[in-house]
C-alpha cells in the first residue's frame, strides 16, 4: 500500500495530542497518580509502559485510523520492538 505522506500527518497531530511532553503510565502504577495530583499531562495504558507494550497500544490506536500493517518502535538509535 502507498500513502500520501500528508496522509500520515494524523499520527503525528495524534502522538502531538496525546504522547508529547507527557507521562505514560499504568492507572495503578503510583508514579503517575503522583502525576495526576501535581497537574501533569498523563497518558493511561492497561500495561506496563514498556516499549513492546506501548507499540501493541498505538497499533491498536493507529489502525482504526487507517489499515497499517505493523509499528516499530525505537528505545535507542539500535533497539526497537516491532508489533505485530
Amino acid at each position: 500500500m502507498v500513502k500520501d505522506f500528508n496522509e500520515l500527518a494524523i499520527f503525528k497531530e495524534w502522538i502531538n495530542n496525546n504522547l508529547d511532553h507527557t507521562y505514560i503510565g499504568n492507572a495503578t502504577d503510583p508514579i503517575t497518580l503522583q502525576c495526576q495530583q501535581e497537574g501533569l499531562k498523563v497518558y493511561i495504558i492497561d500495561h506496563a509502559s514498556t516499549a513492546e507494550y506501548l507499540a501493541q497500544h498505538l497499533y491498536e490506536v493507529f489502525s482504526t485510523m487507517m489499515p497499517i500493517a505493523s509499528i516499530q518502535l525505537f528505545e535507542t538509535p539500535t533497539a526497537s520492538v516491532v508489533y505485530p
